[in-house]
């Protein structure tokens, strides 16, 4: 789903995103992971709309001591970078069923 959210035909399509089917809550969904990378932690989050599978919001965030710095948060379609170049030149390829993570890595 992170991979390949951005190349999923290039014109809006739906999340490869399948909702709990026993339940008929229209809550989002909500995906979080923390991870070590060159002795940094980092947390990644995005969030989908059940209804929609459209991406609600998104964030990278890094820990680089007691003080966490966000290198980007996305709301809807809107995205803030900082420290992020790279996101930041990349943002007008963000749809609203991909996540910014995938489109970022795989834009050039």
């Amino acid at each position: 789903m992170i991979i390949f959210s951005h190349d999923q035909n290039k014109t809006p399509s739906k999340l490869l995103y399948k909702p709990y089917l026993l339940s008929a809550d229209t809550k989002p969904s909500v995906f979080e992971i923390s991870f070590v990378l060159e002795d940094e932690i980092y947390n990644y989050m995005f969030s989908i709309d059940p209804t929609t599978e459209e991406v609600i919001e998104e964030s990278l965030i890094k820990y680089t001591s007691q003080k966490p710095s966000k290198l980007f948060v996305r709301k809807g379609n809107v995205v803030k970078t900082t420290k992020f170049q790279e996101a930041e030149e990349r943002k007008t390829f963000l749809r609203s069923n991909a996540l910014a993570i995938s489109v970022f890595s795989n834009t050039n």
